[in-house]
């Protein structure tokens, strides 16, 4: 792809901060069909945010199966959840 056409895909694209942003939303609340495709377009084109939702995805899995009981309550996965968002 040529350098004026991948400035242009950029420009198109929302920025890296609002794609995070939305990747953590769509853990704690879910995210719209529209923002999904935000989110979707945009780590086509950047790395970075690519291994922003993989790492995610990886922590939500060792939370849910390996390290937080299957009864343990909504309550609680979702302060773990921040917790751990607020920190990263």
């Amino acid at each position: 792809m040529n350098k004026a056409i991948k400035n242009f895909v950029w420009l198109m694209l929302p920025p890296c901060k609002e794609v995070t942003e939305l990747i953590s939303l769509n853990r704690d609340r879910g995210i719209s069909f529209a923002e999904r495709l935000k989110v979707r377009a945009h780590i086509l084109f950047c790395k970075f945010c690519a291994r922003y939702l993989r790492q995610m995805q990886s922590l939500e899995e060792e939370l849910h199966h390996k390290h937080l009981p299957e009864d343990a309550p909504p309550d609680v996965i979702k302060r773990i959840k921040k917790i751990v968002r607020d920190n990263s």
